[in-house]
């Protein structure tokens, strides 16, 4: 079992619970990866088992299957079409739109076709990055239908990278109470492809 400590270290430090501020050995600096690799290796031994939940992590070819009827729909200058599974996209709306440059040197800014955006930061309260915490369910709810979102429905976060996609799948788990599937590959991985379908210009939060 896992567990997101809301607010962090400074919710922490600011409930007045206890730190350890000795100095980390070297054997428990490495003791993650060192537990990753027994538990990949059939000879290794682990308290811990991992087992990935499939349902919950979309490859590329699978987002391109998925998207694909909105680049049909692109490409015959037809509107585009709500897609079997809603794509949410966690960058900023800058990105998002194609106005402004990816932080990945060559890589273009714009969106996969048909996708929505959900910037990662408009989940936390105040928008606040330092000792974040989520806003109430009820204005999560309200921010996700404002960008036309459906949590309800069948959807997949995307982002950068991957990483800040888990942000809004953690705040759509506070509203649905089900745990959301990303795209790992994300952005990075999306957008490196060679003729890779990419949208650009649509207003924030839209298609």
């Amino acid at each position: 079992r896992g567990a997101v400590l809301e607010g962090g270290l400074p919710a922490w430090k600011a409930a007045g619970l206890e730190l350890d501020e000795s100095a980390a050995s070297s054997d428990a600096l490495t003791a993650a990866t060192a537990a990753a690799r027994a538990a990949s290796s059939s000879s290794g031994s682990t308290k811990y088992k991992a087992s990935l939940l499939k349902d919950k992590v979309l490859s590329l070819q699978q987002m391109q299957q998925l998207v694909q009827p909105a680049v049909a729909a692109a490409e015959a200058g037809q509107a585009v079409p709500d897609l079997q599974r809603q794509v949410v996209d966690a960058r900023p709306a800058g990105r998002f739109s194609g106005a402004d440059p990816e932080p990945r040197p060559g890589l273009p800014s714009g969106h996969m076709p048909g996708s929505k955006n959900v910037p990662f930061t408009q989940v936390y309260a105040g928008g606040m990055l330092q000792g974040a915490r989520l806003k109430p369910v009820d204005e999560l709810q309200a921010l996700f239908r404002g960008a036309g979102v459906d949590v309800q429905a069948p959807l997949v976060c995307s982002c950068g990278s991957g990483l800040t996609a888990c942000v809004l799948a953690l705040a759509i788990h506070q509203v649905t109470g089900q745990l959301a599937p990303v795209y790992d590959g994300s952005w990075s991985e999306w957008a490196a492809v060679p003729g890779a379908p990419i949208a650009k210009n649509a207003a924030a939060g839209q298609q």
